[in-house]
């Protein structure tokens, strides 16, 4: 898209400062935080380098597994050693994911407003007595 048309205007030094700091942090321009806002996006900060760490961590055990796949479709056998040595460098790889971008639960705190509502009621009392006798039932639940 071709940008013929200049736009100037005028802000407050705290909004200038502002601006300045989100592009910073976004790792963009103070142009293109804008543009983002305008088409109705938010600009998000740009992680930090244990995240770029753990994407690469993540593509080398997605590759060691089309590896070992491509060997199991090719020799008819699966290679144990290898699934295990995947299995633990995946469960390493999701324990530091866990302790790098997750909140521990004690830093958790509710806001004013905020869309979720978890109610200390008879339907929760319900809930946790469920999982309590018949344990979690999707393997996404901790």
């Amino acid at each position: 898209m071709r940008k013929g048309i200049k736009k100037q205007f005028w802000l407050s030094e705290k909004d200038a400062a502002d601006l300045k700091q989100k592009a910073q942090r976004c790792g963009v321009t103070e142009t293109s935080v804008i543009r983002q806002l305008l088409h109705g996006y938010e600009p998000r900060e740009k992680p930090d380098e244990r995240f770029y760490e753990a994407m690469r961590e993540m593509y080398a055990i997605g590759n060691n597994l089309n590896q070992l796949t491509a060997k199991a479709h090719k020799l008819g056998f699966i290679d144990t050693p290898m699934l295990r040595e995947l299995s633990r460098a995946f469960a390493r790889f999701q324990l530091k994911i866990e302790q790098n971008f997750l909140l521990p639960v004690s830093q958790l705190h509710t806001f004013e407003g905020h869309p979720y509502k978890v109610l200390d009621n008879e339907e929760m009392d319900s809930l946790v007595e469920s999982i309590k006798e018949q344990g979690k039932l999707h393997s996404r639940c901790r």
